[in-house]
């Protein structure tokens, strides 16, 4: 014998409030991974001074699209750095972070790599970068320690495991999320394998966006030196 016609509209006001039910607890769990800042995966490598130690670090782990994530950020502190000549080996390692397709011939003598640089939009985008912001992606630094990096031979940067709409391995093309100490949200990064193998940044301007400001930042005076 079947339902009868109130037992029909029973089961389906049933299956629909269940649904919204099963709905409500999946962005729940969604929203949960975007801000729970436990990584899935993570890379702790020394942050390396000179070309040859990026490029040595970069030939070691820039086989994965993490580890070339891991390179492109550790490129951008050196990269940030107030000091010359630091900020000189910044410019090599970003340039060799990046994708080949994002970057022009350059003869410049300070600005560029083997006879590649970086493109202007790249340039005008990196600009928007400080020393608080790259230093946010290393695990430990923080508003409230003004993003100090506690070890610099042992800089860990997370990522927020995330495999739908990201890409895939095999398209040569995949896209990861770096925790910030800074923001509340993991941030994109967009890259490439070339045909060695090395992934390379491709896209990277959610990386250069503010974070929160630093503790010194309510006292002029400390935040003064810290900006030093």
């Amino acid at each position: 014998m079947g339902l009868s016609y109130n037992e029909k509209r029973y089961a389906k006001k049933i299956g629909k409030w269940l649904w919204r039910l099963f709905k409500k607890e999946k962005q729940k769990r969604d929203a949960a991974k975007l801000t729970d800042h436990k990584p899935s995966s993570s890379l702790a490598p020394p942050i390396p001074r000179t070309v040859d130690e990026f490029l040595s670090l970069r030939d070691r782990i820039a086989n994965t699209p993490e580890g070339g994530a891991t390179c492109f950020i550790l490129a951008l502190i050196n990269y940030v750095d107030s000091d010359p000549s630091v900020h000189a080996e910044g410019v090599s390692m970003m340039i060799l972070s990046i994708s080949e397709e994002n970057l022009i011939k350059s003869s410049s003598e300070t600005e560029s790599y083997n006879g590649y640089g970086l493109h202007r939009s790249d340039i005008d985008r990196l600009a928007r970068a400080t020393p608080d912001i790259a230093h946010s992606y290393i695990a430990g630094a923080t508003p409230e320690n003004d993003y100090t990096i506690q070890n610099p031979n042992c800089a860990s940067v997370g990522f927020r495991k995330q495999d739908d709409y990201t890409g895939t391995i095999a398209s040569g093309t995949k896209k990861v999320f770096v925790w910030s100490g800074g923001a509340a949200t993991a941030r994109p990064l967009t890259l490439t394998c070339n045909v060695k193998g090395i992934w390379k940044v491709k896209e990277f301007s959610s990386i250069v966006v503010e974070v929160q400001p630093p503790a010194s930042a309510s006292n002029p005076a400390m935040y003064a030196a810290h900006s030093l």
